[in-house]
């Protein structure tokens, strides 16, 4: 199954390197300008809009001359275009996504730039601002900030200029999918049996009034993680499963001790052995949540509340298997790499739940459970793709309580059995972009 994963992963992501390539088309027509503002001053306003969008790196920009060339055939102009029924005509004429206009204008002191970002596709004004200077250098600054808002990101001024405006709408906010798989790689298992009772009968002790057992048994595990999340602004839904499997054959080391009316001071005692069937635990993870992000980034915070599964199986006897609520806390956080199409990605994790046993037929007493889990790692990530890699220190555990009497057979005991799984994890994952794929 592993395998398969990993396959269905590989081919993938050569697929969607390809379409994160196809970036929208943007064509910035020039500004018109108004009052004493020359057509001069608002053509390199235009650029200033042109080079920042380019440097955002999530748009196509159409270059001047090549628009110039394409209306020229169609006999339509590239300046004085405000309305933005003529601006689709010609975004459908220069095949893009979005067409961005506007006015310049200088009003007592100030110079006013105006700009509308019209969709294509659907014809609206999907992103309104109006920006005011005291200079007309400053307008610069006006640009850059046009060109984060429509590229979804943050915009920093430069210290010491004075930009000052009114944001109306963003018309796209973030819709995509994040998938990824882990594998563990020196992953270990840890588990505890104790047992306090009056009477009660384990491996080949009995004991009687008062008795007691324990053990603790250690074993490397294998590993693996599945996450599969969609997010529209700030809804998340997300599946993950995960496993910890101890593989037959492979080595264990056990501990116990041992009391009951008989044994006063006690037993002890020490060994290894392998294991003669394949044991693993096994969790799944229904999420829904509220889902926090950096704008511009593929980073998030997700607070989710989950319906947790847990399975536990040894061979082919008949599985034990829980399951309840939960709340849980994820995050990845991109730290950018200046000059660099690359993220530094740091992430941090952690869930808990309380569940409630599957009974089978004939069961007798009382069994519920708890589980929790953690997770804090770092990776890289493609800024303009979404590709990501990851290295995280996991850990997993569940704790099942037993409570029984049975006077028919003068059995009455209390059993925990802890069972954690922990070690480094190695991920690699694919957010992508829905909207632009839809598009």
């Amino acid at each position: 199954m592993r395998r398969l994963w990993v396959i269905l992963f590989c081919l993938i992501l050569p697929l969607s390197l390809l379409m994160a390539e196809d970036l929208p088309r943007v064509a910035v027509l020039d500004m018109e300008a108004k009052g004493d503002i020359t057509q001069e001053e608002a053509e390199a306003v235009s650029d200033f809009l042109r080079t920042d969008l380019v440097e955002t790196e999530k748009f196509t920009v159409i270059e001047r001359s090549r628009i110039q060339d394409i209306l020229k055939e169609q006999q339509l102009s590239l300046t004085g275009i405000t309305d933005p029924a003529k601006a689709t005509k010609i975004g459908k004429v220069l095949n893009c996504r979005y067409v961005v206009v506007g006015t310049l204008s200088k009003l007592g002191a100030k110079y006013f730039l105006n700009v509308r970002v019209v969709n294509v596709e659907t014809a609206k004004t999907t992103i309104g601002k109006r920006e005011s200077t005291p200079t007309l250098e400053e307008l610069s600054e006006v640009s850059r900030s046009v060109a984060a808002q429509l590229a979804g990101i943050k915009y920093v001024p430069k210290k010491g200029t004075a930009v000052s405006g009114e944001e109306e709408e963003f018309e796209n906010p973030p819709f995509g999918i994040d998938f990824s798989y882990g594998f563990g790689t020196g992953f270990n298992y840890y588990g505890k049996t104790s047992i306090k009772g009056d009477h009660f009968a384990y491996s080949i002790f009995i004991f009687a009034d008062n008795g007691s057992y324990e053990d603790t048994t250690t074993s490397s595990a294998g590993f693996s993680d599945l996450r599969i999340g969609v997010y529209f602004s700030v809804l998340y839904l997300g599946l993950m499963s995960k496993s910890i499997t101890l593989q037959k054959g492979d080595e264990y080391e056990i501990d116990f001790t041992a009391s009951d009316s008989t044994l006063p001071d006690g037993l002890e005692g020490s060994g290894t052995g392998t294991w003669s069937e394949e044991g693993k635990i096994s969790s799944q993870d229904l999420m829904i949540g509220l889902r926090g992000y950096k704008s511009g980034t593929i980073g998030s915070r997700v607070f989710y509340f989950t319906w947790h599964s847990v399975e536990m199986k040894s061979g082919s006897s008949t599985p034990q298997e829980f399951s309840g609520p939960g709340l849980g806390f994820l995050s990845k956080l991109p730290i950018d790499i200046k000059n660099t199409p690359l993220d530094v990605l740091f992430n941090i994790g952690f869930h808990g739940a309380y569940l409630s046993y599957k009974e089978p037929a004939g069961f007798k007493g009382d069994k519920k459970a708890y589980s929790f889990g953690g997770e804090i790692g770092l990776g890289l990530q493609l800024k303009k793709i979404g590709i990501y890699f990851l290295v995280d220190y996991i850990a997993e555990g569940l704790i099942t309580q037993y409570s029984d009497s049975d006077p028919a057979v003068l059995y009455k005991a209390d059993q925990t059995d802890t069972m954690i799984g922990h070690g480094v994890e190695i991920r690699l994952g694919y957010n992508f972009d829905l909207q632009a794929l839809l598009h």
